[in-house]
């Protein structure tokens, strides 16, 4: 709120001293005393504006600009300034804004300048806003280009950058041919004061040369640095036109200065060292403070390019006498620190220079901001990182082409390398630079391999993978982790390394679906090296897993079943053997029998066997002996149920709850027909444990399958009677379910008033559940087949419509059709059912009925 009124008053303040101003230029000027007040106050114009644009304060600045162009007569030479001003402004906001603005913000710049050249197309001084455009396209290749260098853009900003300085050349050149025409026209006329003269129009040609030279060097340094024929042929050009800009004028000006020191910086860009040292010799002692500090970062430069330390040393001298060194002049003398540091013998001395830069890295931000002190980082990075092969100036897109010698590495030097890069690592992650970070990190595990120290290379890779993998970088931290813990499979933390990378591996399922085979592949890669780890365990999960949902249950089981019992992925093991268990048996057909149990021995038996492994006592190996005989009751018909029950018994006394009830729930369905008082004394015991009562019906469903006798079936009823009065308010359609299940038991103790009644409820709730449909039909038909078979007979001929044909329940439907109409007399019509559904394909040649139907057919065939 108060930063809003500053800025409002301030706008306030803008306005009323432009109109002051500009009060008195509303008449004519009678004299060079009002000429002068004139260009003061053009001169206090561009001050203000130049000092709100250093504070970044760009949208004032734009209004201010704006404000003094639509004042009534301003004169051509202020209009001109302003509108030079208003581009510069604009297009320091377009470099300071976000890149998902930037696009935007320099379009602005280009729209400012062609509205003025297309409003004004006989303007006296048109050619200076046509250089600030050529300028603004100059600007934006050198911004692209420092981006590149920082590893803050990608390849394809090389093209647009390239791109923006073709643009620049063209309309610079253009100007240049225009201005050697213009000359000769403005020799010999009488100019006004806002006309450019023929004086200034030469300089201004020197300038658009000079322009052109840089617009050249930004080209060289964009080529790759393996094009050295592009990027030399760039450099000499850039070389030929300093020159000639440089004789056309005087020594000691500030164009002078500015070619002298491009040469400089040219001739050490295309390694003609001695040629550069030539041109710093030549120069004048008295340096103008306006090109002090290019000059000091450009001996710093020649220094590192060169190797002399005599000399790097005196450029560091001259560095200590600057109070505010520029971002580029800070940045070339870490530089030279990091080249010291590889150029000295002790590692002591190395140690000082590598402590100097990091250092003078740190300040960087708050001196420069975030874009200088990733360069600087990067700096260090490489330095660390990348000897000893090359120089650390070459790969800081500033270094010149020839490269520089290095001296030999010792163990302890390459240590303080390691131990700066892996700080650097965790100063760039704290500042969320993660880029950054990685490049550390690879470079310090780069380093730590060198030194032979594999566990610290792996530690470090697996930080670099984190980094990905918080990025949703899945697929790369995938095989970060994977390849570095199958570099060396023998260090203590490769397995957990490998089986995270399988974990990423698995998040990209969805984008990349070939991916599923390489993680099933890389799963049993893991189980192969490492079979003992604990990670291997975990591995065994993810495989049972993907197993299972390839329905490939015998392989799910077995993989399960061998989780080891210590781990804490036992638990869901066991849960994963008892599903993918119960789903093999379930897949073999009731009518392979001898299969089915056979089967079924073989799972038992495996777990059986797993269970010997633990102490008698132990719970979990009671869990898989309960898990066996649940198997036993429910798919072994052989199985005997006097003696499974005896097995149970001393699970019973078990200090787990879950192992106590669950022995006792498996129980009460063995006992049940033998042993009811027993059986009904266990479900009793159970009856505050839903889990336990769950199981415990599941068991005497089986049960009540294999003995369907009066005492099982009222055992079950009760128990399910206790999990009706434990079903969540809400939750109506596990009632629903329990409430069928209670019905078929009634239809099995005869109570036909009760499962109807029941169903018919259960049918207005659920109007469109077919299970319900079918079970009501079944209660009907037990209850009325004989006495009133009409009422079954109307209820299964609307389910033959309604439900799919050919699926079971249809078959079941139309069988019962043809059953009831037997018994309400009408024979020959259940015949004709009969007979139109066998002769009309499928038949029931594939229906589990084919034999009751044929049955059927041939009796009610004999009354006829």
């Amino acid at each position: 709120m108060v930063r809003t009124l500053v800025s409002i008053c301030l706008i306030g303040l803008i306005s009323w001293f432009g109109q002051f101003q500009l009060a008195g230029t509303c008449f004519g000027f009678q004299d060079l005393e009002d000429a002068h007040k004139l260009s003061l106050k053009r001169e206090d114009d561009s001050k203000l504006i130049g000092g709100l644009r250093a504070r970044r304060l760009f949208d004032l600045a734009e209004i201010y600009c704006q404000q003094l162009l639509s004042q009534p007569n301003v004169d051509p030479t202020s209009q001109a300034n302003l509108t030079i001003e208003l581009i510069k402004t604009q297009t320091s906001k377009a470099i300071l804004s976000p890149v998902s603005e930037r696009s935007v913000a320099w379009q602005q710049v280009t729209k400012t300048a062609n509205e003025f050249l297309k409003n004004n197309p006989e303007h006296p001084r048109s050619f200076l806003v046509e250089v600030q455009l050529a300028l603004s396209h100059i600007t934006q290749g050198k911004l692209i280009r420092q981006e590149i260098a920082a590893e803050m853009a990608t390849e394809t900003a090389r093209q647009e950058a390239l791109k923006q300085l073709r643009i620049a050349r063209s309309q610079l050149e253009k100007l240049e041919r225009e201005i050697e025409n213009a000359i000769p026209n403005q020799r010999g006329r009488s100019l006004t004061e806002h006309d450019l003269s023929v004086s200034q129009l030469l300089n201004l040609k020197n300038s658009l040369r000079y322009q052109l030279a840089i617009s050249d060097l930004t080209k060289s340094q964009l080529y790759d640095p393996s094009d050295r024929l592009n990027r030399i042929n760039a450099l000499d050009s850039v070389k030929e036109r300093l020159a000639e800009v440089q004789r056309a004028t005087s020594p000691g000006r500030p164009l002078w200065w500015k070619t002298t020191l491009g040469q400089l910086e040219c001739f050490r860009l295309l390694g003609d060292f001695q040629t550069a040292k030539n041109i710093l010799d030549a120069l004048p002692e008295d340096t103008p403070s306006t090109a002090q500090m290019f000059l000091v970062e450009q001996k710093i430069r020649l220094a590192i390019a060169v190797g002399d330390e005599d000399f790097a040393k005196q450029a560091i001298l001259e560095f200590s006498e600057i109070a505010t060194p520029t971002a580029p002049l800070d940045l070339a003398l870490i530089e030279l620190a990091v080249d010291l540091s590889a150029r000295v013998s002790t590692d002591d001395g190395k140690k000082r220079w590598l402590n100097f830069a990091s250092g003078a890295a740190r300040a960087m931000e708050a001196k420069h901001g975030g874009y200088w002190a990733r360069r600087a980082d990067l700096i260090l990075i490489q330095a660390a990182g990348g000897r000893p092969n090359a120089v650390v100036g070459q790969n800081s897109g500033s270094g010149s082409i020839a490269m520089s010698p290095t001296t030999g590495q010792t163990n302890s030097i390459v240590n303080t390398e390691l131990d700066q890069l892996i700080r650097l690592g965790e100063d760039a992650f704290r500042k969320n630079n993660f880029e950054d970070a990685i490049k550390a990190y690879d470079a310090a595990a780069s380093k730590a391999r060198a030194l032979g120290d594999s566990a610290q290379a792996l530690r470090l890779d697996m930080v670099v993978g984190q980094i990905l993998e918080s990025q949703s970088e899945f697929l790369l931290a995938a095989n970060r982790f994977i390849k570095s813990s199958l570099n060396d499979t023998t260090v203590e933390y490769a397995s957990s390394s490998h089986l995270r990378g399988c974990w990423n591996l698995s998040k990209t399922f969805e984008q990349t679906p070939d991916n599923a085979r390489l993680f099933d592949e890389q799963l049993g890669e893991h189980l192969q090296t490492w079979p003992d780890s604990p990670s291997a365990n975990q591995a065994r999960l993810y495989l049972a897993g993907r197993l299972q949902n390839k329905q490939e249950w015998r392989d799910a089981f077995e993989t399960y079943l061998a989780i080891a019992t210590d781990s804490p992925h036992l638990d869901a093991g066991l849960a994963g053997a008892a599903w993918t268990g119960k789903k093999l048996l379930s897949s073999i057909s009731l009518k392979q029998a001898p299969t089915l149990e056979s089967k079924t021995r073989e799972i038992v038996a495996a777990l059986e066997q797993k269970q010997s492994t633990l102490q008698a006592d132990d719970p979990v190996g009671m869990q898989f002996g309960l898990l066996a005989a649940e198997l036993s009751l429910v798919y072994d018909s052989s199985t005997s149920f006097v003696d499974s029950a005896k097995r149970l018994l001393p699970m019973q006394s078990s200090s787990d709850s879950r192992v106590a009830n669950s022995s006792r729930a498996i129980g009460v369905a063995y006992l049940a027909n033998s042993d009811p008082a027993t059986s009904k004394q266990w479900l009793n015991q159970i009856s505050d444990d839903l889990q336990a009562l769950q199981l415990c019906e599941r068991c005497l469903k089986a049960a009540s399958v294999r003995q369907p006798t009066t005492a099982v079936h009222e055992i079950r009823l009760s128990a399910i009677e206790l999990l009706l009065a434990k079903t969540p308010a809400g939750e109506e359609d596990k009632d629903a379910l329990l409430l069928i299940n209670k019905s078929e038991v009634l239809l099995a103790l005869e109570q036909y008033d009760k499962a109807s009644k029941i169903l018919r409820d259960l049918e207005a709730k659920f109007p469109r559940n077919a299970g319900i449909k079918m079970q009501l039909a079944r209660s009907l038909t037990f209850q009325y087949q004989k006495s009133d078979p009409s009422k079954p007979l109307n209820q299964w001929r609307r389910l033959v419509r309604q439900l799919k044909s050919y699926t079971p329940n249809w078959y079941e439907a139309k069988y019962n059709v043809a059953k009831l109409l037997v018994e309400s007399g009408k024979s020959l019509e259940a015949v004709k059912v009969l007979k139109l559904l066998k002769e009309i394909g499928p038949g029931w040649d594939d229906s589990s009925l084919k034999t009751e139907f044929e049955q059927l057919l041939k009796s009610a065939s004999q009354g006829l």
